[in-house]
């Protein structure tokens, strides 16, 4: 592959992002996909998500030095809240996200903040996916909340100051699902995304394939799923303050689903280039009235 190909100028992008759309409507579907029981029942209760991600993992002893330190990229941690509820097929969310940014060459720091309303629309096909939001980056208690921890572990205070830039702007969503397999206890799925964030943070577009293996029916305890995910993601309008942050680039990663009782799930996961950079992150992410074959997929595992 020559070097630069997917640096690309706006119209190779519209050429590339038109041929997935092109997948996704022209590729053939198994007969499940298209019959009634593609379609989710009801569901009357709220789900609730609550993730943490970071580029170290968190217990130094499990799997060695190699694996727990990554190199910084900047990204002190990260949180995901969401609140969501699926009517007829159709699931109605509530998300925030916070990211604590330290940059300790340029000596700065600053916190993102995202609060975005998605709907997910189930298809015979697949699903597809529309959001707006806020997006802005400031003061939001990162410092708070990163040197508390520091201290309660005995770790040394990071003493940054703010960055000078801020901004807040409009985050709007697309993205999209095909069904490549559809079986009872497994899925191939093909998707695709664009997020326009106004400059505050860069736009991004992403595609590639994720793998789910699950139980057809939730057991009291023990895995309830398992997934794979690798795609490419390639950023543009990308302010100086983040080009330490993200990068074009392929990303890949896994993640395996617990059932710990009554549908309270706890899943453990594990990415590579995330951002588009070379390194690794690691995070957990908890659920309340989870149905395991509808879980936060790692597409949704970053900013949105």
């Amino acid at each position: 592959m020559p070097p630069g190909f997917f640096h690309s100028t706006a119209d190779k992008k519209i050429h590339i992002i038109a041929t997935i759309l092109l997948i996704f409507f022209t590729v053939n579907i198994s007969p499940a996909a298209s019959g009634e029981n593609s379609i989710p029942p009801v569901h009357d209760t709220v789900q609730y998500h609550f993730g943490y991600w970071n580029d170290n993992f968190p217990v130094d002893n499990v799997f060695g030095k190699s694996m727990n330190h990554g190199r910084d990229d900047n990204v002190t941690a990260a949180f995901l809240a969401q609140a969501g509820m699926d009517i007829h097929g159709t699931y109605f969310s509530l998300d925030f996200f916070d990211s604590i940014i330290t940059n300790k060459t340029r000596e700065y720091r600053t916190d993102i903040a995202i609060m975005r309303l998605l709907m997910r629309q189930k298809q015979s096909w697949g699903s597809y996916s529309v959001g707006i939001g806020i997006v802005g980056n400031d003061n939001f208690g990162g410092e708070t909340i990163q040197n508390s921890y520091h201290s309660l572990t005995g770790i040394k205070k990071l003493d940054l100051p703010y960055l000078g830039y801020s901004k807040t702007g409009l985050l709007l969503f697309t993205g999209i699902k095909k069904n490549l397999v559809i079986e009872p206890t497994y899925g191939l799925d093909l998707t695709a995304s664009h997020s326009y964030r106004n400059e505050v943070l860069p736009n991004y577009y992403k595609a590639g394939l994720e793998l789910s293996v699950f139980r057809e029916k939730l057991p009291h305890h023990g895995i309830s799923a398992f997934r794979l995910y690798s795609g490419y993601l390639e950023y543009y309008s990308m302010k100086r303050y983040f080009r330490s942050m993200f990068d074009n680039g392929f990303t890949a990663g896994a993640i395996v689903s617990y059932i710990i009782f009554s549908k309270v799930q706890l899943s453990v996961f594990s990415t590579t280039n995330q951002y588009g950079l070379e390194q690794p992150h690691f995070g957990f992410l908890m659920e309340w009235n989870c149905d395991n074959k509808r879980s936060i997929a790692l597409s949704d595992i970053s900013f949105p």
